[in-house]
């Protein structure tokens, strides 16, 4: 009687460590998703910035060529 009991506490203490393998596991892939994830994030917000300071250059650039058009009397300067 008391090996039964025995057997299967043994049993249930490796279905516990075998289940927080498991889930170990699965939180270990998670992270490796999530850092990804944040790679991708910080990649698409470095090529948003970029093109926002492109864009920016450009629009000033044409504010400064249409205040010079308006300065010239709308004649080419």
């Amino acid at each position: 009687m008391k090996a039964k009991i025995a057997r299967e506490a043994t049993l249930e203490r490796m279905k516990i460590v075998a289940a927080h393998a498991n889930d170990t596991a699965m939180l270990q892939n998670k992270i490796e998703e999530l850092k990804e994830t944040v790679l991708l994030t910080e990649a698409r917000a470095a090529r948003e910035s970029t093109f926002l300071e492109r864009y920016s250059a450009f629009a000033a650039r044409r504010v400064q060529n249409d205040v010079r058009w308006v300065a010239c009397g709308f004649q080419r300067c």
